[in-house]
């Protein structure tokens, strides 16, 4: 996946993990683990923070 397409599909599944419950979030976690190849806590920080400039 492009660093684009990537953005595109965390500001897609961003709403729905912010609103999971915990068991929820865990699948949605694995799910974007496997199709952007980060790690977890690279994608919880990600999904919870979105791509703000540091």
């Amino acid at each position: 996946m492009t660093r684009g397409s990537i953005k595109e599909y965390i500001e897609a599944i961003r709403w729905r993990y912010l609103r999971g419950k915990k068991k929820e979030k865990g699948k949605i976690l694995d799910e974007f683990t496997q199709v952007t190849g980060y790690h977890r806590k690279s994608a919880i920080r990600r999904l919870c923070h979105g791509n703000q400039p540091k």
